[in-house]
């Protein structure tokens, strides 16, 4: 989804699990494959790289914060401080179901085949690490999303669990992106 709206924005999008895949980090790879969430010192430089790096002004980050640390470490890092201006959170909300069914097509096609591939293979996308990511989310990233509200960033909510392109057009219609056109 990110990767549509970057195109149609012209703006930047990482995804924060493709940067850490693309890191060819042994701690990296260990937390994924057991579903944790990767130190935030590691991911806060990869990230924080990758940002150094793009030519775009605004950004989409996808998939980060996972939980509390995370912001909280984001939040307080200096370049962080200085470079970045949260402007909302995109939030698309699936069911278990779908995003599983979602997750394991990705996993069965050929790179680039499917709307939200990647040109990296996924190790982690595979039922037992998925349920343990999914259930990390509901612990730990509810909690981002709520601290987000709290802190009076816009958070645009949008039900995933309708057709890739459905989802794209509600985006869109949400005109949560819209200062960046």
């Amino acid at each position: 989804m990110c990767e549509k709206l970057s195109e149609h924005y012209k703006i930047g999008n990482f995804s924060v699990g493709n940067l850490l895949r693309e890191a060819n980090n042994p701690e990296v790879e260990d937390c994924m494959m057991n579903a944790r969430i990767v130190p935030l010192k590691i991911t806060i430089g990869i990230l924080m790289d990758a940002v150094a790096k793009s030519k775009f002004e605004m950004l989409l980050i996808d998939g980060f914060p996972r939980n509390m640390e995370n912001l909280q470490g984001f939040l307080s890092n200096e370049t962080v401080k200085n470079t970045v201006a949260i402007q909302g959170v995109l939030y698309l909300s699936c069911s278990e179901k779908v995003c599983t069914e979602r997750v394991l097509k990705r996993a069965q096609a050929p790179k680039g085949d499917s709307p939200s591939s990647s040109a990296l293979a996924r190790k982690d996308d595979n039922l037992s690490i998925l349920r343990k990511r999914f259930k990390s989310f509901e612990v730990e990233t509810k909690e981002v999303i709520t601290e987000f509200e709290m802190r009076k960033i816009p958070v645009f909510e949008i039900d995933s669990n309708r057709p890739v392109d459905d989802v794209f057009e509600g985006v869109i219609e949400m005109k949560c992106l819209n200062s960046s056109k």
